[in-house]
């Protein structure tokens, strides 16, 4: 599946959902924090051992996340 696929941004919508009980997710924020699953060690040795690609394809998906429905 795409990032972009109506089933992705499903599960992203959720994420965000839950993200944002959290805290503020905010259009800025989770446009930071989609970079953060790609940049930083400690993201990326989370999402790793599930798939290689994981932490980038979580990124692309709550970039268009933030795109499409955050505006």
């Amino acid at each position: 599946m795409a990032p972009s696929s109506s089933e992705v941004q499903r599960i992203i919508k959720r994420h965000h959902a839950f993200t944002d009980k959290i805290q503020d997710a905010t259009r800025e924020v989770y446009k930071a924090m989609a970079r953060l699953y790609q940049e930083h060690p400690e993201f990326r040795k989370q999402l790793d051992p599930f798939h290689p690609k994981l932490a980038e394809f979580m990124s692309q998906g709550m970039m268009i996340f933030v795109d499409k429905e955050l505006k």
